[in-house]
């Protein structure tokens, strides 16, 4: 039979490692100057011009430790002042996307993301969201207070049985 302090000492160690481990996950190891553990890069590859989108996303891979466009599977950049989307196609494990509070007028760039399960473009310039009907998975997507939005190219998204969608007011 162990002694308890035995025990006690040997959660301690193990916690202790378990902490180190972790916490050292992104710095690189050497041992007599040679390279022993070398951290997989984070995602870079790509180009986003509109800046708001391109520091959101980029905090995001940060936050996530993404290392691969695919990995990405949630990003919230709302109050951004967003206006445009372009290069955001990269990312096609994309299932969620909130997009509130910005400045986007066209949401074409999208229709290049198959996964995409959840929208929220509510309190943008919409102008038109055409392509969207393309997306097959989508099943959740808000379009409420977007005043200049064409209620006619979002015609074909209140056709579809499994959407939840919501229009903004000129629309109903």
């Amino acid at each position: 039979m162990s002694h308890p302090g035995y025990r006690f000492a040997a959660l301690l160690c193990t916690i202790f490692c378990t902490v180190l481990a972790t916490g050292c996950a992104d710095y690189e190891f050497t041992v007599n100057d040679k390279v022993v553990y070398t951290p997989i890069p984070l995602f870079a590859a790509f180009d986003i011009e509109d800046a708001g989108l391109r520091d959101c996303v980029s905090q995001t891979i940060d936050d996530n430790k993404v290392t691969r466009a695919g990995e990405l599977q949630s990003l919230s950049c709302t109050h951004a002042g967003i206006t445009r989307l372009d290069g955001l196609e990269v990312f096609t494990g994309l299932q969620v996307l909130k997009l509130q509070h910005n400045k986007i007028g066209v949401v074409q760039a999208l229709a290049r993301l198959p996964t995409l399960q959840q929208i929220d473009l509510s309190y943008n310039a919409l102008l038109s969201v055409s392509g969207l009907e393309r997306l097959e998975d989508l099943y959740q997507l808000d379009l409420s207070h977007n005043p200049a939005l064409d209620c006619d190219s979002a015609s074909d998204l209140g056709n579809r049985r499994k959407l939840s969608l919501t229009l903004p007011q000129q629309c109903r």
